[in-house]
């Protein structure tokens, strides 16, 4: 079996711990919008689907998925081509039909998108990750699929494998049901298991959310270089922050300001090679122009010398190592840095977050796999309901996954309305250890901050 999940991946943090009794059933209870489409006899569930476009499925109110893993036997009777598929549902709650989450079998689930995880939102499908096994599933084999879900983090299994890991960066399954669906075909299902997770009440020491370090350890090291990057990750902060701009000849490059006199020895007489004149703000700089700038010393002595990274440095810096969360500080190159993050491979390893809502909607149009999260620190002096419905309704326009917001924002009823529509709820940025674990009690499932190591864990 390919197994595509990292172990980067699994550093991001859960939030819910695996506990309690384990619930099994024989489907002794089920709905469905298409009762003739579904049959049940010997605790085996037969769905019949009558075309692709046509999908048959079913919810058991019984078994509610607010995190934790869930398994069921299957095996397929018939289909119309070897792209169709069964899938097992989390979150197919009846009054609340998106966002959800499913793993989904094709009958040749060893082609290359034979395996999936993918959400629903929006009425459309969203692939987080993609797999295949080393052989297409035979017509009448049992096969068993499970789906594990621990805070932003998904997993897939096929008989008992790991075969699909990614952070899918969406809020807890609160109140979800289980739910299974098929695509084109006849398919049957038995051994229903519902492993739950603690629910968020009881798992106060056990909740840790994801510290991110502020453009990169940038208490230690000059902000948004290599250096602060290698402070992080030797802090043993599990993801950090930095902010991305564009040079004047396309080049991305980890720069916080427009102008770029504050974090370099830039002055007006500051020369290139050639004798021209370095332009003040970033953007009407060439690349050679601001690469030739000391981006350390106005920290530090130590680090003089160190030089404005490319994202194509600083991704290869973080490979294997941290979580990027790459924030996107121009309107017009989010398709650009989503080209980067896919030619670098790491797709299913960053988080893409911006105040720029054409720049996020750029990264989903150009690679809906990569996951991001809308910025807001506009934060009204009275925060009422119509505040919070409005950053969900803007997330949800550019195909966000979560909100990063100013922690001033986050009142319990803000916290709760945000994660009961689906989405993750991030904060920045702090650095006050009482008030994050405050946060934390919310629903909050990341804080960005400025903090010491305490913060990162140790």
């Amino acid at each position: 079996m390919l197994m595509p999940g990292t172990t980067l991946q699994m550093m991001v943090l859960s939030l819910f711990t695996l506990v309690g009794e384990t619930l099994a059933q024989d489907f002794p209870d089920w709905t469905s919008a298409q009762p003739g489409r579904v049959s049940l006899e010997d605790g085996t569930l037969r769905l019949t689907s009558p075309s692709a476009n046509d999908l048959t499925r079913v919810a058991f109110p019984g078994p509610s998925m607010a995190g934790g893993r869930a398994g069921v036997s299957a095996r397929f009777l018939s289909v119309q081509d070897d792209s169709r598929w069964l899938s097992l549902i989390a979150r197919a709650k009846d009054d609340r039909q998106e966002p959800y989450l499913q793993l989904v079998c094709r009958r040749a689930a060893d082609g290359d998108s034979g395996l999936e995880i993918a959400r629903r939102e929006n009425g459309r499908w969203i692939i987080v990750t993609r797999g295949r096994s080393e052989k297409p599933m035979e017509l009448g084999e049992w096969f068993r699929l499970e789906l594990e879900l621990a805070g932003p983090l998904a997993r897939g299994y096929l008989n008992g494998e790991l075969v699909l890991e990614a952070a899918w960066h969406g809020a807890t399954l609160d109140e979800g049901l289980i739910g299974l669906q098929v695509s084109g075909g006849e398919a049957e299902f038995r051994e229903l298991v519902v492993e739950p997770a603690l629910e968020a009440d009881d798992a106060e020491d056990t909740i840790a959310p994801l510290f991110v370090a502020h453009r990169g350890h940038s208490i230690l090291a000059p902000e948004n270089t290599l250096a602060s990057i290698e402070a992080a990750i030797e802090a043993g902060f599990p993801a950090t922050e930095f902010d991305v701009r564009q040079t004047s000849d396309g080049q991305l490059v980890l720069f916080h300001d427009d102008k770029l006199g504050r974090t370099t020895d830039w002055t007006d007489g500051t020369q290139s090679t050639n004798g021209d004149a370095t332009p003040e703000l970033l953007r009407l700089a060439s690349f050679e122009q601001v690469r030739r700038l000391d981006a350390g010393s106005w920290k530090d002595e130590r680090y003089r010398g160190e030089r404005v990274p490319t994202l194509r440095e600083a991704l290869e810096a973080c490979r294997g190592r941290i979580l990027p969360v790459v924030e996107i500080k121009d309107d017009d190159i989010g398709a650009a840095v989503a080209r980067q993050i896919v030619e670098a491979g790491v797709a299913g390893e960053v988080l893409v977050i911006s105040f720029r809502e054409r720049a996020l909607g750029d990264v989903f149009e150009a690679a809906p796999e990569i996951p991001t999260a809308l910025l807001d620190g506009d934060v009204p002096a009275v925060i009422t309901l119509e505040h919070v419905q409005s950053l969900i309704a803007r997330a949800r326009r550019v195909g966000a996954n979560a909100l990063d917001l100013s922690y001033r924002w986050i009142t319990p009823e803000a916290a709760r309305a945000i994660r009961a529509r689906g989405l993750g709820l991030l904060v920045y940025t702090v650095n006050d250890p009482e008030h994050a674990k405050y946060l934390t009690s919310l629903g909050v499932t990341s804080i960005t901050t400025d903090g010491p190591g305490r913060f990162a864990g140790r």
